[in-house]
């Protein structure tokens, strides 16, 4: 359950009151253990507190400690609050370390992961991640549609039923589009049109897409219990502070360098902090992320999907957020949890590749003995070796493999003839599915072949 922090004590007062003993931390190795933990796992004071100690040991000294070495390190980020005080941010050795292993892993393209692949695998893998991002960033947002639903709306490319459907299709829609303005700075019509992409017809009003909030639109964040979790800067301010985020997102002051990801986390924050619109800000401010991390040549993105995994801790997604607001603006917290975000959606996507590269090899075996297939319809035994559940339609083998309709009805009345598949019609849509025998000897030709 999301909830406001419980506030810290105020560690600038307590170092100023003990500094000497404070300094002397440092050489408690009870205390340095709590401290290497801390900077691994970016600890809040709720956490801290919550350490097994030694009584004699003031646990809120030890945060004061913690937080003297954080302020001590940090530097600022060009963001400020609503009070205009800067938030900041430390890259600890944890954080460098990740940032360098997601530079060796996303800065290149699939092949270097799946030597195998070839453009159609590629794609594959591309609109699949397109799809799961499409999907769980709107469930983030309140989408209720099942992934399996919604998948079958956008490979059938059929129209959106209600609000949620539409959401996602509207995401899709967007994030295939993101690549076509990497060449493009961003701008206040740049962020206008992503707007009206990612919102259109799913708004209570019709005119507030593409606009951003005015003074008589009430905008909070709040739990489903109406506790007021954030409280935007106001709508007259908008305009003045997307400036410096769009110069920041331009790279028209490189000084100090901030490494690309961080930056992409920033813009992500950034943004969401701003809440420039009456709804799809969290929508938004993961597009701006995808745009960025793209931009600036992590083209691994393509197939990564990071609202998947934030889906999974919606929770320490909204502390992230909360921690940096309520603790002096440290803005670590959220970069902390973004990269382990990163981590994961990578490592998902190398499980993912290993996993299919498996099932291809068993399929590829399992259906060496049918040379009267053909490329496509090899693919498709394969997928239902794979995804013995899924149902097919023409239109999804069609729309899978860029081939015209009566190409992909072909295929797979071939397969129904030769007993490879079953069909059965609903309304005008025939659908098609293995045969009950099909996996009752996978070396045993079916009907015909």
């Amino acid at each position: 359950m999301v909830k406001i922090p419980e506030k810290s004590p105020d560690w600038q007062k307590i170092v100023k009151s003990n500094f000497k003993t404070i300094l002397e931390f440092d050489k408690v190795p009870e205390i340095q253990s709590l401290i290497e933990k801390s900077d691994r796992q970016y600890y809040y004071w709720d956490k801290v507190r919550s350490q097994p100690l030694s009584k004699d040991i003031d646990k809120e000294k030890v945060w004061a400690f913690i937080r003297f070495r954080r302020s001590m390190n940090s530097i600022s980020a060009p963001i400020c609050d609503v009070n205009n005080k800067p938030f900041t941010f430390w890259l600890t050795d944890d954080i460098q370390k990740k940032l360098h292993l997601i530079d060796q892993s996303t800065g290149g393209n699939l092949a270097l992961w799946d030597p195998g692949n070839d453009k159609k695998a590629s794609a594959k893998y591309m609109i699949s991640s397109l799809m799961e991002e499409a999907i769980t960033s709107s469930q983030i947002e309140g989408a209720v549609a099942t992934i399996k639903e919604a998948k079958k709306m956008l490979l059938e490319k059929r129209k959106p039923r209600n609000i949620s459907e539409k959401m996602i299709f509207n995401n899709f829609v967007t994030m295939q589009s993101i690549k076509k303005f990497l060449r493009n700075d961003l701008s206040t019509e740049l962020l206008l049109e992503l707007h009206v992409s990612v919102t259109k017809d799913t708004l209570d009003e019709r005119k507030d897409e593409g606009r951003f909030r005015l003074p008589e639109d009430k905008v909070t964040v709040s739990t489903n219990y109406g506790e007021v979790l954030f409280t935007p800067p106001s709508a007259e301010e908008i305009q003045k502070r997307l400036e410096p985020l769009i110069n920041f997102a331009n790279d028209v002051d490189t000084k100090p360098f901030i490494h690309p990801v961080v930056k992409a986390i920033i813009l992500h924050f950034w943004l969401a902090y701003i809440h420039p619109f009456t709804d799809g800000n969290g929508r938004m401010a993961r597009t701006l992320f995808y745009w960025y991390m793209l931009k600036n040549e992590y083209w691994l993105f393509e197939y990564t999907s990071i609202s998947k995994t934030i889906l999974k801790r919606t929770t320490k997604y909204a502390n992230a957020y909360l921690y940096s607001e309520h603790d002096g603006n440290d803005l670590t917290y959220f970069i902390h949890f973004h990269l382990d975000v990163i981590m994961d959606a990578v490592e998902d996507l190398k499980n993912h590749i290993q996993e299919e590269r498996e099932k291809k090899q068993r399929a590829l075996a399992e259906i060496a003995e049918y040379p009267d297939l053909n490329i496509r319809q090899t693919r498709i035994i394969q997928h239902i070796m794979s995804h013995p559940h899924d149902i097919l339609t023409i239109k999804t083998h069609q729309n899978i493999n860029n081939v015209a309709y009566q190409t992909a009805r072909t295929d797979l009345l071939k397969l129904e003839e030769s007993g490879w598949l079953k069909s059965m019609k609903k309304g005008k849509t025939f659908y098609f599915v293995p045969t009950d025998n099909m996996w009752e000897n996978p070396k045993k030709k079916p009907n015909n072949l």
